[in-house]
């Protein structure tokens, strides 16, 4: 049995799925709806959200200037506050009708409010007595406002007197119509008021960097120069000063006067202040002495006379001023002295083994020789030659006592 099964299956399946999807949805949400608070409606760059407060008004916003309209509008919360159109008033505090012109209590406002006025003219807004057209009193205060105080009333000035000392501090014055004020004084001479040991009149203690008498030194040159006045003139007195010789003559007479010595004997030194702190009145009162041998001869020793001549006392007044000058500690003095005699020195004239009558009537009768005069001459020549040996050691004598040795 040759029998084949020949039957092929040959059904393919040709079924291809072509369903592609293609929704493409493009729905796009197209809603206009805004929010409020950050629409600006009235273009004025402002919106609810950033501060604006009446945004249908371009006029209204946190930028603009406030007015006098009764809207707010700088939109502050306030009305009409600080208005560029307003009418400036000022602080009344004392309620005296005249404003303080203080510019912190002024301000800008539609109307005058309470406790403000319209001028500035008060000078004290804390008291209503104080105000322009006030009468004047006599309490420290400038109660008509015309930068015067107490104008119509006589004044005194009063100076502080810190140290209790007695003596004011002139930096620190007070001029009042009222009572002294307590701590204060009329004198105004003190150059240090925090210290009571300091002040015109107190002792000076030399050279210790502190002006106690306030004279502008530190040193006290009423006692230096006291000390030296008198040392000077003592000196001078201790000396012996010699006159030189004279002789002379005619063809009839001759003479010779010898020996001569002077002396002076210190009585009293004065050495007074001046105004100057720097100047003294200095006063020198001395006696003058002075021994000579007097001969005179006439007709070539047909008449002579030999004689021992005393002049003195003679009283002598010294005077002059005493300037002072001052350079770091030293001191240097400076003394221009007059001379007066009180005496007469011929009327002071006493002789041993002669008389100054009969000389004086012989040689003048029959020479030229005038004792008499030649006494006062001389004695007031050497006075004055003596003034410059005193002006010369009190020099001295002020340089040891006053400077800063």
């Amino acid at each position: 049995d040759t029998d084949a099964d020949s039957d092929a299956d040959s059904d393919t399946d040709t079924d291809t799925d072509t369903d592609t999807d293609t929704d493409t949805d493009t729905d796009t949400d197209t809603d206009t709806d805004t929010d409020p608070d950050t629409t600006d409606v009235d273009g004025d760059g402002f919106t609810p959200a950033r501060g604006d407060c009446d945004d249908s008004d371009a006029t209204v916003h946190p930028d603009a200037d406030e007015t006098c309209n009764g809207v707010d509008d700088d939109c502050d919360d306030e009305v009409d506050e600080d208005p560029i159109d307003g009418t400036l008033f000022f602080r009344d505090a004392d309620g005296d009708a005249y404003g303080d012109s203080d510019v912190d209590e002024a301000g800008a406002f539609c109307e005058m409010p309470h406790g403000y006025v319209g001028n500035d003219d008060d000078c004290d807004d804390a008291i209503a007595s104080v105000h322009p057209g006030a009468i004047e009193e006599c309490n420290g205060l400038d109660d008509d406002c015309d930068d015067e105080i107490d104008e119509d009333f006589a004044t005194t000035t009063y100076y502080e007197d810190w140290d209790g000392d007695d003596f004011g501090d002139p930096a620190v014055p007070v001029s009042t119509c009222e009572e002294m004020p307590d701590g204060y004084v009329e004198d105004s001479t003190d150059c240090s008021d925090v210290d009571a040991s300091v002040h015109p009149g107190a002792r000076e203690i030399d050279w210790d960097g502190t002006d106690q008498d306030c004279d502008g030194y530190d040193f006290d040159q009423e006692d230096c120069v006291e000390d030296a006045v008198e040392d000077g003139a003592d000196w001078v007195s201790d000396w012996l000063w010699y006159v030189s010789d004279v002789s002379g003559g005619s063809l009839l007479d001759s003479y010779s006067v010898t020996n001569q010595i002077l002396y002076a004997d210190l009585t009293d030194t004065q050495a007074t202040p001046t105004e100057d702190t720097m100047v003294f009145d200095v006063e020198i009162d001395v006696e003058l002495y002075m021994t000579s041998d007097v001969h005179y001869e006439l007709l070539f020793g047909a008449f002579s006379f030999d004689c021992e001549m005393t002049v003195g006392p003679v009283s002598a007044i010294y005077r002059g001023p005493l300037e002072l000058d001052e350079d770091d500690g030293l001191v240097e003095g400076e003394v221009f002295l007059s001379t007066e005699l009180i005496d007469t020195p011929s009327e002071r004239t006493s002789f041993e083994g002669c008389s100054l009558g009969t000389l004086d009537a012989v040689a003048g009768y029959l020479g030229d020789f005038d004792l008499t005069a030649f006494v006062d001459t001389t004695v007031e020549d050497t006075a004055v030659a003596l003034s410059e040996v005193y002006e010369s050691e009190i020099a001295w004598e002020v340089d040891m006592e006053c400077s800063d040795y």
